[in-house]
């Protein structure tokens, strides 16, 4: 190579190399300014109720905003939140909706940690507290109707919030104000016999001989079929008045609502589901059952009904237990939840909520077309 070019070749390489240098400085710099951005909102929370049947039914909702969260107590659960805050500015269609079923004498934030992570992340999310079948009252484990009035007060709170028809739908309004949801982008998520409920509403159809048929045969091996009686899971000193179902009350054909677009189930109770309705569900499914279920046995419910749904992914947690799915607690707190605080040993469900509630995230922006 001849002096020249050599020259011309150390000039060049002058001129450029402070340029790269600070190229690779912003490069080096981004990852660690990715990973300190915060959450894109925070979580507010609404409380009320609609009317049901001859009931309240109790919401709360948990939606996007800008406002500035605090922590908050409510009973045994701690959650980071803005009580009552305004919404975020949506996007032009509206935020995408999930409805939530708790289990079977469960509450209305036992699923805390999960719902606050998905109004961080852009969602509302729409709570219910199932009217004879909560912590201070499990009366409707003992009617025949269960299997279908819990689906009934689940689509009840969908027509409520995405129809605004009648006293419900205006409760519902009131609740909203402010926020605007999309009723294309539907989706739910239960957990145990909420898994079942939002089954149903997804499309698949229930038979209570099922149930009857499965604990004549398996009531030893199946400890589900002990939640028959409904004095068990109802918190100690907590009871309630018993949620009166008429004989008259009339029981939809189908709780099935065509706008559910995806759903989650959560440890599912799943032998009432009938097998012949499992084919045709159209919505995405998530279903996630823990290997240690204490509850309901994964032998019975949840893998084999995963397997006959064409657009289910079946996840098995392989250290989780049927309540693990619910929200963390304080360690001081956790005997106020009894059996529903506890986990199988060695298990954190802290950081288990954290991992779930992104994976959730996922697919619901997936399933959803976020």
């Amino acid at each position: 190579m001849t002096a020249k070019p050599v020259t011309a070749l150390r000039r060049w390489t002058a001129r450029i190399a402070p340029a790269l240098l600070m190229a690779g400085a912003l490069c080096a710099a981004l990852p660690a300014a990715r990973a300190a951005e915060p959450a894109p909102f925070n979580a507010g929370m609404r409380m009320g109720a609609i009317p049901y049947r001859q009931v309240s039914m109790p919401i709360a909702l948990t939606y996007p905003t800008r406002s500035e969260a605090a922590l908050r107590d409510f009973g045994p659960y701690r959650m980071t939140i803005a009580m009552g805050a305004s919404a975020a500015p949506a996007p032009a269609a509206g935020w995408p909706v999930v409805f939530v079923s708790h289990g079977t004498g469960g509450s209305l934030l036992g699923h805390a940690d999960m719902v606050a992570a998905l109004a961080r992340a852009g969602y509302v999310v729409v709570m219910l507290e199932h009217p004879g079948d909560n912590y201070r009252d499990r009366s409707l484990v003992a009617d025949a109707r269960y299997f279908s009035e819990r689906p009934a007060q689940l689509r009840a709170l969908l027509q409520a919030f995405l129809d605004r028809d009648g006293a419900a739908g205006a409760a519902a309004g009131g609740l909203l104000g402010d926020l605007r949801i999309d009723a294309s982008r539907v989706a739910l998520i239960g957990h145990s016999a909420g898994g079942y409920t939002a089954a149903v509403v997804a499309g698949a159809s229930g038979n209570v001989q099922r149930v009857i048929d499965h604990c004549a045969a398996n009531a030893g091996a199946d400890p589900m079929c002990a939640l028959a009686d409904p004095n068990v899971s109802v918190a100690p000193g907590m009871a309630g008045p018993r949620y009166q179902l008429a004989a008259d009350a009339p029981m939809p054909a189908s709780a099935a609502d065509p706008r559910v677009r995806a759903a989650i189930l959560l440890a599912p109770l799943t032998v009432p589901l009938q097998p012949e309705s499992l084919g045709s569900l159209r919505p995405a499914l998530m279903v996630i059952t823990a290997a240690a279920d204490e509850l309901l046995v994964p032998r019975f419910h949840g893998a084999p009904w995963a397997a006959m749904a064409p657009r289910a992914t079946l996840q098995v947690e392989p250290r989780a237990g049927h309540y693990s799915f619910m929200t963390s607690l304080p360690a001081e707190r956790r005997a106020m939840l009894a059996q529903a605080g506890t986990d199988p040993a060695g298990f954190e469900r802290e950081p288990f909520q954290r991992e779930l509630a992104a994976r959730i995230i996922r697919f619901l922006d997936r399933s959803t077309g976020r």
